[in-house]
């Protein structure tokens, strides 16, 4: 008899309860100055008050619907925390971008994903990062240069782009 198969990414929703009531997720997207569309889903509490805002930025064959995102990004709801997860050129649901795909693009999707959240929600200053793999070496340079980024939470982060992405 055959096991069942399992996605080693799905393995953090295993008895996660569904979306709750108090919190709302949106489907957004915004275009870029150089054409591109940004695509992801905007995670915001509805029973309390937002006090901080975040930005997820998922591996390299991640997708913003990855499930640790997902389930993280529900949990900081819960606390105030408003979010942003989005898809990186070639992924998910912007796989027709491929060829855009590049730790340049990487960092100017996440740098204009914070201008989209700086604009939903002017009176909070500051950005917390989260990124996995590629995505948290993103998110070091990303802290390393702009103001905006408020602290950084990496999961197992890529730290040499060239020795990983590149190579």
């Amino acid at each position: 008899m055959a096991k069942d198969e399992q996605i080693i990414g799905a393995l953090i929703t295993l008895g996660e309860p569904p979306l709750s009531d108090k919190i709302e997720e949106t489907t957004i997207e915004f275009e870029t100055p150089d054409g591109a569309t940004i695509r992801g889903v905007y995670c915001q509490p509805k029973n309390i008050p937002i006090t901080q805002k975040a930005l997820f930025l998922h591996e390299i064959e991640g997708l913003y619907a990855d499930g640790a995102q997902e389930v993280i990004a529900r949990r900081y709801a819960k606390i105030g925390i408003a979010s942003l997860r989005i898809d990186f050129s070639g992924h998910g649901t912007r796989k027709n971008e491929w060829e855009r795909y590049s730790p340049e693009s990487m960092f100017r999707d996440a740098t204009q994903s914070i201008d989209w959240l700086d604009m939903e929600l002017p009176d909070i200053n500051q950005t917390m990062v989260c990124g996995f793999s590629t995505g948290g070496g993103i998110a070091i340079m990303l802290r390393g240069v702009d103001e905006r980024v408020s602290k950084v939470c990496n999961l197992y982060p890529v730290m040499s782009f060239q020795h990983n992405f590149i190579a």
